[in-house]
């Protein structure tokens, strides 16, 4: 009984061939879209740190609630909303939170998404 063998693939290793290169492949993507959301979340730190510190300079006009573009960064926006803290109230403190979104499309409405970062802060009460 001679036998000849073919020099092709089987079925069974062609599948299992395009099972791993599939599998390569989605690593790849989700690796990629966890950088991306890495480097937007360290852009956003970095942008509230300047801005923190350019307002902490003038503590009292430090804007409590508000929002709008951050200043030199087109596609970023911020909002400060006050944040309801018995605590600090007792203290007479306000808690302050500063968000930061990368702005979709020219979308002028900020909190569309979810923030890429968040920074609560403990400031001295505006009333006396």
């Amino acid at each position: 009984m001679s036998r000849r063998w073919s020099r092709g693939l089987t079925l069974v290793e062609a599948s299992l061939g395009l099972a791993i290169l599939g599998t390569l492949l989605a690593a790849v993507v989700v690796g990629g879209a966890r950088l991306t959301g890495a480097r937007l979340r360290l852009e956003a730190c970095r942008l509230a740190d300047e801005m923190l510190s350019a307002w902490w300079a003038k503590r009292e006009e430090f804007p409590r609630t508000g929002e709008g573009p951050v200043p030199g960064h087109e596609r970023w926006r911020w909002r400060t909303r006050l944040v309801e803290h018995p605590q600090a109230a007792a203290l007479g403190a306000e808690v302050v939170a500063l968000e930061l979104f990368v702005s979709e499309g020219g979308d002028e409405a900020a909190g569309a998404a979810p923030p890429a970062a968040r920074v609560e802060l403990l400031l001295a009460g505006s009333k006396p």
